[in-house]
């Protein structure tokens, strides 16, 4: 069970969280006081992700209010920053998100409750939301922090971007129910935020579509896409929700956008290709579209291109690169398979990439060996279908991990 393949990682994290509230200041009084706000907005939307951490409790004696903690500590000054685009074309809609926060351990996991559809997931361990998704039903969504908005526009405690990403997830089968979704929350006031003073974007795509979404805690504002491309960064480009705004852009934000934009402009027939060699793309560094924590806090930590089959949405996958993209391999996962092996559930996968990232930085060691090998990867499940397409995919990922190990070594 996934519990105990995290519970390592995540007693580790729990316990460098509480050496963090330590040197803050913050007493047990007022994050007791968080916890049990937190709680019951879960309690009312999603009762489930309780029912969850009730079983993890169970299992392995980790108590559900430190991982509740994790999801609700009060918003840092700064958050983690993020690349993505979406194509939406003729037979596939593509998503791509490069992830940028904090070093924390990433790990990918295929999930499914009662009464809800069943999504590959990509997030740091012990999140109770999610930063990648792809469902059953061709939903693919990524989140990216908002710009910096008015004090009154933001709910200190609720559900974060990565959590409106897991519902949507959960419960969307189309761009119109992942809008319906986020309208629910802003409405009930379960919205909180994507940092302090911080606002949400979101992009969903399905077999038809795509749609843009922008909020604060109070507000939001959409854009639906019916063809081309759309990207965005970490600034409000909307006009109902630019108003909202207190800082302009930075230049960070503004650069990744561009840059983006420019990588873009000359691709016609989108391929998975064409997305994973902008998501290595180090040509404005430290503002480049892959970047590392050298200059600030954050870097690249994971990224996903979601492919949505327009004819046989059940047949989407996700090519997913679990660590710096500088410094592992994308490998593909349809959302037909039921399960990812434990090394990747674990955060072992992501450990050796962090490691490869720490001994090489952002230099391009691997470019050679990274465009034969995913290419190769490309080549070998085309065609494919069923058991056999299962097996080759899973084949890939232990391929890849023998071969990271290797490189580590």
């Amino acid at each position: 069970m996934m519990a105990d393949l995290i519970k390592r990682e995540l007693l580790n994290r729990i316990k460098k969280t509480k050496f963090f509230i330590s040197k803050n200041g913050w007493s047990n009084d007022y994050i007791n006081k968080r916890v049990t706000r937190f709680e019951k907005i879960l309690s009312n939307y999603v009762p489930h992700w309780l029912d969850e951490l009730y079983d993890m409790q169970k299992l392995t004696g980790i108590k559900k209010e430190d991982i509740l903690t994790l999801n609700c500590l009060p918003s840092g000054s700064h958050k983690g920053e993020c690349t993505s685009f979406m194509c939406i074309e003729e037979n596939n809609n593509f998503l791509h998100k490069n992830r940028d926060e904090r070093d924390l351990v990433q790990h990918v996991y295929i999930k499914q409750f009662d009464r809800t559809y069943k999504y590959i997931a990509g997030t740091d361990i012990g999140n109770l939301g999610i930063a990648h998704f792809l469902n059953e039903k061709g939903v693919a969504g990524a989140n990216n922090t908002g710009s910096v908005v008015l004090d009154r526009e933001i709910n200190e405690i609720g559900l974060s971007d990565c959590h409106i990403m897991r519902v949507i997830a959960e419960k969307a089968s189309n761009c119109e129910d992942a809008l319906e979704i986020v309208k629910e929350i802003v409405g009930r006031g379960f919205c909180g935020n994507a940092g302090k003073n911080r606002g949400m974007i979101f992009l969903i795509v399905d077999k038809d579509k795509g749609v843009i979404i922008e909020n604060t805690s109070k507000h939001l504002s959409y854009k639906k896409i019916n063809q081309g491309v759309e990207v965005r960064a970490n600034h409000f480009l909307l006009k109902n929700m630019k108003k909202h705004e207190t800082e302009k852009p930075n230049k960070n934000t503004i650069t990744r956008y561009n840059r983006t934009k420019f990588l873009l402009k000359d691709v016609t027939g989108m391929a998975p290709q064409s997305c994973w060699k902008i998501s290595r793309d180090y040509h404005d560094g430290p503002d480049s579209i892959c970047n590392d924590d050298r200059k600030h806090f954050w870097m690249t930590i994971s990224a996903f291109t979601h492919i949505v089959n327009r004819r046989m949405p059940d047949m989407s996958l996700s090519w997913i690169c679990n660590g710096n993209t500088r410094n592992s391999f994308y490998f593909p996962l349809h959302i037909i398979n039921k399960t990812v092996p434990d090394f990747i559930i674990s955060g072992q996968f992501y450990q050796i990439s962090k490691e490869l990232y720490r001994k090489h930085g952002l230099s391009s060691y691997l470019g050679k060996r990274q465009k034969k090998i995913e290419d190769e990867n490309f080549n070998r499940i085309r065609g494919l279908s069923g058991s056999k397409l299962i097996r080759e995919e899973q084949n890939i990922i232990f391929n890849l991990y023998k071969l990271m190990q290797r490189l580590y070594v």
